[in-house]
């Protein structure tokens, strides 16, 4: 017998028809499921970033799935989930609105997810009675519900509420990324940026290179006055995201406070070129001048923050301080007054939010209250949401009326 050389072999195959038809129909196959394989490719992915909690990577990879299948109704589902912890509650939307459309009949997947996103943006009368007994059950729908009511109730000032939710969810999940990251956020929210910065290190060492911790971190350590950390922190943020401004701000802030004040003010001149209503920024430079011994010039800028924001209680104290020292002493007094207006306002809203309410939850002079501080405070939202929950629980209440006719005359 000859036996032929590998390469000639398969050059004489080549030759014969039945070859060339079965390499035809294989390319074929492979041609048609290739979409299909880079399809799952990205679901597969997609499910895992979720489970991660790596929002943005998940719906990146979601959106490249639903490109190839776009009438998944899971994959809208988990999109509008990524979504929603992105906080573009538009997009988020959309992807709910389309998996209805997909559906002769809403499924109770989708009307959950319609719950979650509803309750997280704060819109708790509506969707507590349904998400609450989700709760106390001991599954992942339990945890959305806790993570989407602990959200809404952080929004909307129940303090003592959401703080109850992320409890009851740790308890459960010790380690829970998504959960210690929202107590962190609320403890931050109520100033005590020491736990919260104890919830942003345990994160960190589950998951060094998650940024949204070392951003909770550095802003914690920046409102203790632990310059030096922070800057270490804000650096490498910065190192990532040049065009950032929180991260700008904050870094000159800490440099300020490192004796590299020429740096720091070029930072925030920078900016404020950009941007030159930004409060931070504005406040910053002006605090910064006025350490550096030059009043006249730190009043210019602390003004335009006060105008930028006349809510803002640190503003209006370092322009009191600014003008103290040119003496400057009627104008002074007048900042300080309105000063400690704001510091009373915002005490009494702690002391509401994080007490009073858990002893009277129903009661709507209490809730009218608390809608007029944010209000007074620049929350809109919420305490439009306060006033009218105070009208659900008496509707003859006349605080909320007032405050909502004002609300709506401006």
């Amino acid at each position: 017998m000859i036996h032929l050389h590998p390469v000639a072999w398969l050059l004489k195959q080549i030759r014969r028809p039945r070859f060339l038809l079965i390499a035809a129909v294989c390319l074929g196959s492979v041609a048609l499921a290739a979409p299909w394989l880079w399809a799952g490719y990205h679901l597969r992915q997609a499910r895992l970033e979720l489970q991660r909690y790596h929002s943005e990577e998940a719906l990146r990879h979601l959106s490249a799935y639903l490109r190839i299948w776009p009438h998944d109704v899971s994959a809208h589902l988990w999109a509008a989930r990524a979504a929603r912890r992105l906080e573009d509650y538009g997009e988020a939307e959309q992807h709910l609105l389309q998996a209805q459309r997909e559906q002769r009949k809403a499924s109770d997947a989708v009307m959950l997810e319609w719950a979650l996103q509803r309750a997280t943006v704060g819109d708790l009368e509506q969707t507590e009675s349904y998400l609450l007994p989700l709760v106390q059950e001991d599954t992942d729908h339990a945890i959305l519900a806790c993570e989407a009511l602990a959200e809404g109730n952080r929004r909307t000032y129940r303090v003592s509420q959401a703080g109850s939710l992320l409890d009851l969810w740790l308890k459960r999940r010790p380690d829970d990324l998504r959960a210690l990251l929202l107590r962190g956020s609320l403890r931050k929210q109520t100033n005590n940026c020491q736990q919260a910065a104890s919830d942003y290190r345990r994160v960190l060492e589950l998951e060094p290179e998650r940024e949204e911790a070392q951003r909770g971190l550095a802003s914690c350590l920046t409102e203790n006055a632990s310059w030096a950390e922070a800057t270490t922190y804000w650096e490498e943020l910065y190192r990532r995201h040049p065009a950032d401004l929180e991260v700008r701000v904050n870094l000159a802030l800490c440099l300020s406070n490192r004796e590299q004040e020429q740096q720091a003010q070029q930072m925030l001149l920078g900016v404020l070129a950009e941007h030159p209503d930004h409060l931070l920024a504005l406040r910053s430079l002006g605090r910064i001048l006025l350490q550096q011994q030059h009043p006249a010039q730190a009043e210019i800028w602390l003004r335009r923050a006060v105008l930028a924001a006349p809510q803002d209680y640190r503003s209006r104290l370092f322009l009191y301080q600014a003008l103290q020292k040119q003496d400057k002493a009627a104008e002074a007094e007048r900042q300080l007054d309105e000063a400690n207006r704001l510091d009373h306002r915002w005490q009494r809203l702690h002391q509401i939010a994080q007490h009073e309410l858990l002893a009277r939850p129903y009661d709507a002079a209490l809730q009218a209250e608390l809608g007029v501080l944010l209000l007074d405070l620049g929350y809109e939202e919420a305490g439009r949401n306060w006033l009218l929950s105070a009208l659900r629980c008496d509707s003859q209440c006349r605080p909320a009326q007032e405050a909502l006719a004002r609300l709506t005359n401006r």
